[in-house]
């Protein structure tokens, strides 16, 4: 059931869109003057829609709930809904559930008579478009529950990198920043537990990586390799005027993590190496870039249907099937809405071409930035990675989870949370240093 939106909240415009096919023209005013149109306008046998839309305007300032009834004839609809005035709430009905208009938006909705057809037949078609209009919401509410700038109706952000592609953040909180870098089978909201959870103290901030929507899905395959993938996560704290942050990623997101502590260290607070190093084996290397290759002629082959079978049913994402089917199912339907195009080409061109992480083994050995290293125990492919990473970086830590896999940040979110909430609070103290020489074993 969709909550009811108060006086102090404006409601997006998606979700007060009426039913397709029920509901005629509802424009919506928002901040800053501009009027955006939800649905397609029509004309009514008998009368100008324009003369409707007039005549409810002038509808006396007693706002009524008009419940529209659906087992009678269409025709004994009532035509027009009361307008809104300042400070009333009006109600627009569907399905027998009152939805809640923004009082400060002035909104009217004119109502379309049905075609008449039989009791049976009407009903039918209401409730498949009633289900086909409710999924369309959930999947909105789920993209876009977290934005605040579109549930205020400001323009979407975006940061533009330095080859002038878009790509869309989210933040929240205040103080010490952090910067969370997804997965290839996530996206800006799968660090929703993390925002939620950290921006009580920290500015936290999320954004979809190139080819990911709603940041730009670029057409070259060469805008997809490492390079420009790690230059976005710096454009990012430029566009934010960031000098430095935590950093905090997962897989292709944790890789990208360290290209940038490797090439700008000063912009970098802390690491956090979450599932890292897929590939790293190097009797494993060929093979896992031929997958790779296959795997993204298969996204666009396939489309949407392909990524998720291909790359949300990996050995590494199964404990999370098992021990969270609900949470997984999430994830899963996710992932089906991922661009098939931008999908191909960063598995083509990021995941299955970029360097293991055994080419830059002095380079990671010279890190003197405070690094907590996660992996799940049954996350085989980056176990091997995850002890390199401890072994090179001094001052480093690794945290293994019990029975976990590859999507430790939603597998296990508490679990998650808790060691890189112990782990910020001593790299911010300063008391997470190099390792002591003493307790290394000769």
């Amino acid at each position: 059931m969709m909550a009811a939106v108060t006086s102090r909240a404006v409601m997006p415009i998606e979700m007060m869109r009426p039913l397709r096919g029920v509901m005629g023209v509802m424009p919506v005013s928002v901040p800053g003057g501009a009027v955006m149109r939800a649905g397609r306008s029509r004309r009514r046998e008998g009368g100008d829609h324009r003369d409707q839309q007039s005549d409810c305007r002038k509808t006396k300032a007693t706002t009524k709930r008009t419940k529209l009834n659906h087992t009678r004839c269409p025709h004994q609809h009532p035509q027009f809904h009361p307008a809104n005035r300042a400070g009333q709430r009006g109600r627009l009905m569907h399905f027998g559930m009152w939805r809640d208009q923004d009082p400060r938006a002035n909104h009217f909705v004119t109502v379309r008579p049905l075609t008449p057809l039989s009791c049976a037949t009407r009903t039918t078609n209401r409730v498949n478009q009633g289900l086909r209009r409710w999924r369309e919401i959930a999947m909105f509410q789920r993209v876009r529950a977290s934005s605040r700038h579109y549930a205020k109706g400001i323009a979407m952000p975006f940061a533009t990198t330095k080859d002038h592609v878009q790509l869309y953040y989210e933040e929240a909180g205040d103080g010490t920043p952090i910067l969370f870098l997804h997965e290839f089978a996530g996206d800006y909201a799968s660090w929703e537990p993390q925002m939620r959870y950290f921006s009580r103290g920290h500015r936290c901030i999320t954004y979809s990586a190139r080819g990911y929507t709603p940041s730009h899905v670029p057409d070259s395959d060469a805008d997809y390799d490492f390079q420009h993938v790690r230059d976005d996560a710096i454009a990012m704290l430029d566009q934010l005027r960031i000098a430095a942050a935590h950093f905090v990623g997962l897989s292709m997101g944790a890789y990208s993590a360290l290209q940038v502590a490797l090439q700008v260290p000063s912009r970098v607070l802390s690491l956090t190496l979450a599932g890292i190093g897929s590939g790293f084996e190097a009797e494993r290397l060929e093979a896992y870039r031929a997958r790779c290759r296959a795997e993204a002629d298969e996204f666009e082959r396939g489309g949407a249907s392909e990524i998720t079978k291909l790359a949300g049913l990996t050995p590494g994402r199964i404990p999370f099937l098992v021990k969270d089917p609900r949470g997984f199912r999430d994830f899963h339907d996710a992932l089906g809405e991922h661009d098939a195009n931008g999908s191909a080409r960063t598995m083509r061109n990021f995941q299955g071409a970029r360097p293991p992480l055994s080419e830059f083994k002095e380079a990671i050995a010279k890190l003197t930035l405070p690094t907590l290293i996660m992996v799940g125990d049954e996350d085989d492919a980056c176990i091997d990675a995850s002890l390199f990473l401890k072994q090179q970086i001094a001052t480093s830590g690794l945290a293994m989870f019990p029975r976990s896999g590859h999507v430790l940040n939603l597998e296990e979110p508490a679990l998650f949370n808790a060691a890189l909430e112990k782990f910020l609070a001593l790299a911010e103290a300063g008391r997470w240093g190099p390792r002591d020489p003493r307790s290394v074993r000769a």
